[in-house]
């Protein structure tokens, strides 16, 4: 295997870990709203009808409304949520978006130990990551899915 496909390997996987995360994390707020804001009964109806059709960026926006207005337990225990959510959301963002720098100085830069994505616009921002990132990344939507998971239980 030469170091191009190391590279998409690993770039893969990393985007398979942090979006898939990301997916479960998304369906639990899901889970969440639908149960905080619909009647029993009409739980479903409610994630068809408007859940199914909102963005990530707003359901987070929504969930966090709830959390602040509603919740200070959760409040306590992910002192730093928001920013972290923000966090989240940019990793996710960049890992399903931007395309993996496969220039010359973005395998350079794999050889050191990063994945470098680039975002092909006017503003051209390369965005780079380590392996140690990913982890902690995917360390941390799984503390946000067992949080939520225990506010489901409550």
């Amino acid at each position: 295997m030469d170091i191009n496909d190391k590279m998409h390997l690993n770039a893969s996987m990393a985007r398979g870990v942090i979006i898939n995360q990301v997916a479960m994390l998304e369906k639990l707020i899901d889970v969440y709203l639908s149960a905080f804001y619909a009647q029993k009964g009409k739980q479903n109806m409610f994630m068809l009808a408007f859940l199914s059709k909102t963005e990530i960026k707003r359901k987070v926006q929504i969930f966090k409304e709830t959390i602040d207005k509603y919740d200070n337990s959760f409040k306590k225990r992910f002192i730093d949520y928001s920013s972290e959510f923000e966090s989240i959301l940019k990793m996710r963002n960049t890992l399903a978006h931007e395309v993996l720098d496969v220039s010359d100085k973005g395998i350079l830069k794999f050889t050191e130990g990063l994945l470098s994505f680039d975002n092909f616009r006017a503003n051209r921002v390369v965005t780079e990551y380590t392996t140690d990132d990913i982890n902690k990344m995917d360390s941390l939507i799984q503390s946000y899915i067992e949080g939520i998971r225990k506010l489901l239980d409550e």
